[in-house]
């Protein structure tokens, strides 16, 4: 299947942030009721040890994604106790906020924009990224990749779609996921409830996004090609996947390759 780089409804800048933050929210819902990015907590580990880091920035928080259950799994899987700090480049305050005050001891968020191609130096940690980079062509896939690795920080990206035809079908599931998945998105709002019950624009706004993540997603070999054309200091990429239930979790992990410790001389006899 070729990839297409088509438009997602909470892509569009000029939608109202009512319709924008539609698909994120539900998200944060489904991956929280579902447990989907359960399977992530091991790879976020080595990752967190391979970099030394106590802190996650997370890009594209949305909603905030599975960000709660993944420091939840890191503290009693992994020993890890870990901080998050969440941002976007258009960031939904009222769903931010709301993550916060769930979760006030380990969340935080920036509320200025933040772009992934050029995240403010200051902002350190490991990067991560939840169904996020697929919504970007190539080259600035690339310059994200790239940033990462000009400011020396580890990345984790994960994915949840694959560009596959048995995805494309899955995703025209989901506008009966939605009607059911509703009535448990936090914040929830009367005009929510009037998008998905009354006049159904929700169920399909979201499931138009679903197939359309499905279908400009990356695969393994692009991903490679993209990590391969990246300059600056040495870098460790894996890939890996995860099954949980019936959904299968991507991965590209990359952090600075460590220093080899420099090879003793030996001294020649006369």
């Amino acid at each position: 299947m070729r990839r297409y780089q088509l438009f997602e409804f909470c892509d569009l800048p000029w939608l109202p942030t009512a319709l924008r933050s539609l698909t994120p929210t539900f998200l944060e819902t489904a991956f929280r009721g579902l447990g989907s990015y359960q399977v992530a907590v091991a790879p976020l580990a080595e990752a967190l040890r391979a970099t030394g880091s106590k802190r996650l920035l997370d890009l594209g928080s949305g909603g905030a994604g599975p960000l709660p259950q993944l420091l939840t799994g890191l503290a009693k899987q992994e020993h890890l106790l870990i901080r998050a700090t969440m941002s976007d480049k258009f960031p939904n305050l009222a769903a931010l906020s709301e993550a916060v005050q769930r979760d006030p001891e380990r969340l935080s968020f920036l509320s200025d924009s933040i772009d992934a191609t050029a995240v403010p130096p200051e902002q350190t940690g490991l990067r991560t990224m939840f169904q996020l980079l697929h919504h970007f062509p190539p080259e600035v896939a690339r310059a994200i990749l790239q940033d990462a690795v000009d400011k020396g920080q580890g990345i984790a990206i994960f994915e949840v779609t694959q560009r596959r035809i048995l995805g494309v079908v899955m995703a025209l599931l989901i506008p009966f996921l939605v009607l059911l998945l509703t009535p448990f998105i936090r914040p929830l709002r009367l005009w929510r409830l009037l998008l998905t019950y009354v006049l159904p624009l929700s169920p399909l706004l979201i499931a138009w996004d679903a197939v359309v993540s499905t279908i400009r997603s990356y695969t393994e070999a692009e991903l490679w090609q993209l990590t391969g054309s990246l300059s600056g200091a040495p870098y460790v990429w894996k890939q890996g996947s995860g099954r949980h239930l019936t959904m299968e979790v991507t991965w590209l992990i990359g952090y600075p390759a460590p220093s080899l410790p420099p090879i003793p001389s030996v001294a020649q006899e006369a």
